[in-house]
């Protein structure tokens, strides 16, 4: 970014993991900061994902949010659809709305 700015921040204990997706959008994983997940060998690719957040590196002020509760891993994501936010992976996910 030329401006510096900030895109995100971690604010709690959790374990990040960053992927570019198709070179425009920031996929940011969260994972617990537990013992097992920083021991464990297996890349984050491919483990039980928490969260996930997703920046629009053009225009960073659109943000997608999601809670996956471990039900998938960030490497496993088919494909994202910034129109509405979507993103498909064995079944259709709609992002959670900020408050």
């Amino acid at each position: 970014m030329k401006d510096k700015t900030n895109l995100i921040e971690n604010t709690n204990n959790d374990i990040l993991h960053f992927m570019v997706y198709k070179k425009k959008y920031l996929f940011v994983g969260y994972y617990p900061n537990t013992h097992e997940q920083q021991m464990s060998s297996i890349g984050y690719e491919i483990r039980s994902l928490e969260k996930l957040k997703v920046i629009d590196l053009e225009n960073p002020s659109n943000k997608w949010n999601y809670q996956f509760n471990g039900k998938t891993a960030m490497g496993l994501i088919k494909s994202f659809n910034p129109k509405d936010g979507d993103i498909v992976y064995c079944n259709h996910i709609k992002p959670i709305k900020d408050k």
